[in-house]
């Protein structure tokens, strides 16, 4: 029970009202009183005021509101349908449509037990007619789905102030004819209009036709690279279709043709691609829904030169039909010639623009990250980069020489017998790399064409020693203007270079020797490009470390060309075609 007060008028007006009429009680009622005993005016007095105070509260218009809780028990009735559609089997996991309801209801059991306590559950199954269960069966037995037929019965035998909703589990299918063929959403809204009852409906399967079973399929096969080189990653894009595989993982792999002794023309067996650390050739999908449309995107090394087929392909699951879908073709174009390049860096803005040689068909970069300042020597570098003829050509960016001999094992050692047998190495601009990084003591100093020495090491908190800290123009030199690795035009090759925007610094490099070419000079003279050869390979080694500028100014293709050019001549390719 509370007071309830409603105002006839706002509060301020009421109250200015209640003011007024005291005040005018007070003022003009007692001089009327004067010829009358002291008795009678204290009466009379306290009469008025009386009065008054019941005219305030009248306008108030106070109430009294009383709550009861009507404890008569309400009722919840939950339809489950028990039709032979419900039998289908594409519920998440594999279950069956019918299978899936009793989960449901065994996995809600404590939410069940506690709605129980205020409210009278019935559990009931319904297919033409309605039965009311206590245990809810796996099985679907009943011949037609009559959901229209079963709302209108329970609109007519329930007990009108007590049913409180109803709970519909089904596929949503009515499949009945005859007089038991009643339209459900007529039915419903009668239910809704005429009883006030709301249904909440709960529906298991899909109402596509085609994913009444299990069916994957590989819709669509891009090859971003159909013409490409050997030991190149090759990324390739498609689209999967899952109908009924909800709950069940699937695996999405690519084949690659197997050409080993088959003649021109002939076909060859299409093979599994091995999971290697250069390649992602297969990848296992989950989805909770039953017909779901995913991109997939996987790679393979390209390790044999040809025209092949390279296939993706859903792996068929238990009990799928329909197969011939799983799997879709395309031809893929090998040439030889690929370059494999190891590159090692911090995370920076000039690494990320660096990786772009990644959509060279010819090229193939593998990028190493290590962490920045002294946690770099807790980085752990993979050897096979170091092997004999894994890779052409080798990057080294803002990293100090200690990283590569913190595991114990010599990486350098390796490292420089690699260029000595003919790969090329290129030593990029940076703070914490060259003399102050180390590499005047390690034996990358015999082969980089910089002039180093032991002493020129710096502590990290040094870092910035040695550098040219004023905005610097790239420019060629008169060697380097008919050099290739300084070639972006046929025509007014220095006006181009003159064209790109000045970069922030640059590391301060001396030339090893006279034998060391100087490619590249800053406006003040200062070597920014030096290039030589070393027993049978080619070594570069570069002071700037923000070509992304170039990039960033709309000098893409510049960008582009300057790297790709670098990494060709390292390589000693820049006098091979790419045509076939």
């Amino acid at each position: 029970m509370r007071l309830i007060l409603e105002p006839v008028w706002s509060w301020p007006v009421l109250v200015a009202t209640a003011t007024a009429v005291l005040l005018l009680t007070f003022w003009t009622y007692p001089p009327r009183l004067r010829p009358l005993t002291k008795g009678w005016r204290w009466t009379l007095m306290g009469l008025r005021i009386a009065s008054a105070l019941l005219l305030i509260a009248a306008m108030l218009r106070p109430a009294i509101q009383i709550a009861e809780t009507d404890r008569r028990e309400s009722e919840l009735v939950v339809l489950m349908d028990d039709s032979r559609s419900m039998t289908v089997p594409d519920a998440p996991g594999g279950l069956t449509r019918r299978q899936a309801v009793a989960r449901l209801i065994e996995e809600s059991a404590d939410s069940w037990d506690k709605l129980a306590e205020e409210v009278e559950i019935w559990l009931v199954d319904f297919s033409e007619e309605m039965k009311l269960v206590e245990n809810v069966s796996t099985e679907a037995e009943g011949n037609a789905t009559a959901i229209g037929k079963v709302i209108d019965e329970l609109r007519d035998e329930t007990r009108g102030d007590r049913l409180m909703g109803i709970v519909l589990l089904s596929d949503g299918a009515q499949r009945v004819g005859g007089t038991d063929d009643v339209n459900p959403l007529a039915a419903a809204r009668r239910l809704a209009e005429q009883r006030g009852v709301p249904i909440h409906s709960v529906v298991f399967g899909t109402s596509e036709l085609s994913s009444s079973g299990l069916d994957l399929a590989v819709e669509d096969l891009t090859l971003e690279q159909p013409v490409t080189f050997e030991r190149k990653t090759v990324p390739v894009k498609m689209q999967v279709r899952l109908l009924g595989a909800a709950g069940r993982p699937v695996r999405v792999r690519l084949l690659v043709e197997d050409r080993t002794g088959k003649a021109l023309g002939e076909s060859g067996e299409l093979k599994e691609i091995p999971l290697s650390g250069d390649a992602v050739p297969f990848r296992d999908v989950l989805t909770t829904q039953n017909s779901v449309v995913l991109p997939v995107e996987l790679s393979f090394v390209a390790e044999q030169a040809g025209d092949y087929k390279i296939a993706a392909e859903v792996v068929p699951l238990e009990g799928e039909a329909r197969r011939n879908n799983n799997r879709l073709e395309t031809l893929i174009t090998v040439r030889k010639g690929g370059l494999r390049v190891a590159y090692f860096d911090v995370l920076r803005t000039e690494q990320k623009f660096i990786r772009r040689l990644n959509e060279t068909a010819k090229i193939q970069l593998d990028t190493q990250f290590v962490l920045p300042g002294g946690a770099g020597r807790r980085s752990l570098l993979n050897p096979k980069f170091f092997e004999p003829g894994n890779y052409d050509v080798y990057l080294i960016g803002d990293i100090p020489a200690d990283v590569f001999q913190s595991q114990g094992d010599e990486l350098l050692t390796k490292l420089a017998a690699r260029v000595r047998e003919g790969s090329g190495l290129a030593m990029l601009g940076g703070v914490h790399n060259f003399g102050p990084g180390g590499y005047g003591a390690s034996p990358l100093r015999d082969v980089l064409p910089v002039r180093m020495s032991a002493g020129d090491r710096i502590a990290p908190d040094q870092a910035g020693v040695g550098q040219i800290t004023t905005p610097v123009q790239f420019l060629p030199t008169r060697q380097g203007q008919n050099h290739y690795l300084m070639r972006l035009s046929a025509a007014g090759n220095d006006s181009v270079w003159r064209e790109l925007p000045e970069l922030g610094g640059a590391t301060r490099l001396v030339p090893k020797s006279g034998a060391v070419g100087v490619l590249a000079e800053s406006a003040a003279g200062d070597p920014l490009l030096l290039a030589s050869e070393t027993g049978g390979g080619r070594v570069a080694a570069l002071a700037v470390d923000e070509t992304w500028k170039w990039h960033l100014h709309g000098y893409g293709p510049e960008h582009q060309r300057f790297w790709q050019q670098l990494v060709l001549w390292l390589a000693r390719k820049e006098n091979e075609s790419d045509q076939p």
